[in-house]
């Protein structure tokens, strides 16, 4: 299901404007998803630095 509208008569025009958003959408959770995928590991490693036992 498309969260944006395709105009009929899917002209250049219009599948850019279609498009944009969700490209923007997709680039910001990919963005978000790979910060928060560092910070996880970059936590673990330190945890693990931090208690070299385990």
């Amino acid at each position: 299901m498309p969260l944006v509208s395709i105009p009929k008569s899917p002209t250049s025009e219009g599948m850019a404007y279609s498009l944009a958003p969700m490209l923007c959408v997709g680039v910001y959770i990919y963005a978000t998803r790979k910060k928060m995928y560092e910070f996880q590991r970059g936590a673990l490693e330190l945890v693990q630095l931090n208690q070299p036992h385990l």
